[in-house]
């Protein structure tokens, strides 16, 4: 199976989970649970929309009730594809989405950091990109 088959089925897969819901705000356009952290527990990969801006959240579990650990913000409208941590081919603190514009699409890989926030690794421009975009 590969890896944008992968992301087109998770994007198709429906609603989020319920925690995610209650920790990420309205509408979310795309999601998905990974590793990202390290920790035992999966985490919430969340992207919700708000002004032309796409919020990526990164949502842990272990708090009760869950909350939003990271968070960055990217230029864009609609996500044509979320992967997240080693079940998808990346590094296990590694998140890639490819966010679409009326000027194109641009894919972006993030690091989880320690920080509160998600490090801007690469991007890459075009249309229609693959996630095999950000492998070189």
């Amino acid at each position: 199976m590969t890896v944008l088959t992968i992301a087109l089925a998770v994007l198709a897969a429906g609603q989020p989970s319920a925690w995610i819901q209650r920790t990420v705000p309205p509408p979310i356009v795309a999601w998905r649970e990974a590793d990202v952290l390290g920790t035992p527990i999966p985490e919430g990969i969340a992207v919700d929309r708000n002004l032309g801006q796409l919020t990526v959240n990164v949502v842990d579990s272990r708090f009760d009730p869950p909350r939003i650990v990271r968070q960055r913000d990217v230029p864009g409208a609609r996500v044509r594809w979320l992967l997240a941590g080693r079940r998808d081919g990346l590094a296990r603190n590694k998140i890639a989405l490819d966010a679409i514009r009326p000027t194109g699409d641009t894919a972006y890989l993030l690091r989880v950091t320690r920080a509160f926030r998600l490090e801007l690794v690469r991007t890459v421009h075009g249309t229609r990109l693959s996630p095999n975009a950000l492998s070189s």
